[in-house]
């Protein structure tokens, strides 16, 4: 079976290229010369919270501690090597890091709403589908699931965000920059294709902190958030089919535009001088 990651099917967060703009998804995904996107310490660290939360054996077995050595020094540097090859095979992670990846899983797990929740389903669940008004192949990997059943009809969505700041009207900020809403609606589509669920699947964001004290909320999407999702996912799905059939990938207009300030920041300005 094909690997999840060189499946050529659409995922969230191709879409999320295709938003910027057409040519930067084709630069990126379908160019003969694309570079794949280096793996990032951030990218890491969140890969090594999700594992030792979802799917904590693995993590066990599959992440080892860097051991503390002085890799300026000879010795250092043939011991830090000799490590390494013992270690053939599994993920390197500082010990600040791997104290920072156990404290927040250990904050997820000591709430009540997590025993709740994280109970009988499925951790990194892999789904794949097809569009049905476009025909296109479609992917997701879920951070945790629980199918349909009788305490949720239409199933339920987990996903977990690593985040600086977990306060629900922060993290709402970061569900709009960061296009959490459209990974929301790609997802319940997802399981309302594949289940064929009356109604979308309930979904749960669990952002979580990522220093100390790793406080964590659980924020649920609601219908607007929800609707604006799938429209957008919608006009980008109908996009990606276009520039596929007529091989066209533009990038940002090649003219002159007028820009403003953003909507929020006039709100702000508006309410400033009303308040005077």
């Amino acid at each position: 079976m094909i690997n999840y990651y060189d499946n050529p099917a659409i995922s969230q967060s191709k879409l999320k290229d295709l938003k910027r703009s057409p040519k930067h998804f084709w630069t990126k995904h379908l160019a003969l010369d694309r570079v794949p996107d280096a793996e990032t310490e951030a990218m890491r660290f969140g890969k090594a919270v999700h594992t030792c939360l979802f799917e904590h054996q693995l993590f066990i077995s599959d992440y080892v501690v860097e051991p503390n050595v002085d890799k300026r020094t000879k010795d250092g540097k043939l011991a830090f090597a000799e490590f390494v090859a013992n270690s053939a095979g599994k993920t390197i992670i500082s010990t600040d890091d791997m104290v920072a990846v156990k404290r927040i899983r250990d904050a997820v797990l000591n709430k009540k709403t997590s025993r709740i929740l994280l109970n009988n389903g499925l951790p990194e669940h892999e789904l794949y589908w097809i569009d049905a008004d476009t025909g296109i192949s479609c992917k997701g990997k879920l951070d945790y699931l629980i199918e349909p059943c009788d305490q949720f009809p239409s199933g339920l969505i987990i996903d977990l965000k690593t985040t600086v700041n977990a306060e629900p009207n922060d993290f709402a900020k970061s569900i709009y920059t960061f296009g959490y809403y459209n990974q929301l609606a790609f997802y319940c589509n997802a399981v309302k294709t594949i289940y064929q669920t009356p109604d979308y699947p309930a979904f749960i964001f669990i952002p979580v902190e990522k220093v100390a004290p790793f406080e964590c909320s659980f924020l649920a999407g609601d219908e607007v958030m929800l609707d604006i999702g799938l429209k957008e996912n919608r006009r980008l799905l109908n996009l990606y089919n276009y520039c596929m059939s007529s091989g066209k990938w533009h990038g940002y207009e090649d003219k002159v535009q007028t820009i403003g300030l953003p909507n929020w920041a006039m709100n702000k300005f508006n309410f400033e001088e009303q308040s005077l």
